[in-house]
């Protein structure tokens, strides 16, 4: 994820990546909207829109054409 490591995963409220620098990243998928919410937590503004640019681009790979 944007060059760290994901160390951990949880499922609760959704996906959680927990990257091994600290910082976090939540998938949730809205329960009344056809959309992704996505929460991210980091140290640095310049790893924050890395990651947002990261998980932006994944997932408009799953829409479908």
């Amino acid at each position: 994820m944007a060059g760290i490591k994901v160390k951990e995963l949880g499922r609760k409220d959704g996906i959680k990546l927990y990257l091994e620098d600290g910082s976090w990243v939540l998938l949730r998928p809205s329960g009344t909207e056809p959309l992704i919410r996505v929460y991210l937590e980091t140290n640095s503004p310049a790893k924050q829109a890395k990651i947002a640019a990261e998980m932006e681009a994944s997932i408009n790979q799953l829409a479908p054409n």
